[in-house]
């Protein structure tokens, strides 16, 4: 009887010594798994961004895990200046001299390569990512 009793004793010895470690362990797993559930999506944010057209292709939407699938220029933009939009996050500030890709679903997108161009820039995502939208061009708001 008391060998049994002993036995007890020792497994609830064994189970309050692991158990800060397993609430650390469940604890953490939650904390990932919220993390990686939860995304803060970008403020309201908007740049007017002189810059050159490096590259210019229409691509597939679904290619790049957006449905519905639709056309959309992809380009490679190096940006030369950045101004502020009043009442919007400024998101490109501090990059000119960079090299961004961005996104437009207008038909007429803006020049082609080598050309300068001057265009409103938004970015839509989150901080696990996201991408950069024209959302008009020569100081005008596109749809």
């Amino acid at each position: 009887m008391f060998a049994h009793h002993s036995v007890l004793a020792e497994n609830n010895k064994m189970v309050f010594r692991c158990a800060p470690i397993l609430f650390l362990l469940i604890g953490s797993l939650l904390l990932i798994h919220a993390s990686e559930s939860l995304a803060v999506p970008a403020l309201d944010n908007e740049s007017l961004v002189v810059a050159v057209v490096l590259e210019k292709t229409l691509i597939d939407s679904s290619t790049i895990g957006i449905d519905p699938a639709q056309r959309l220029w992809r380009m490679k933009l190096r940006i030369v200046s950045v101004e502020s939009v009043v009442g919007a996050e400024d998101v490109l500030r501090g990059q000119e001299g960079k090299i961004i890709e961005v996104f437009s679903n207008e038909v007429n997108a803006p020049a082609g390569a080598s050309s300068r161009i001057k265009a409103r820039i938004s970015f839509h995502g989150d901080e696990r990512g996201g991408r950069y939208w024209i959302i008009g061009t020569n100081g005008t708001k596109s749809k």
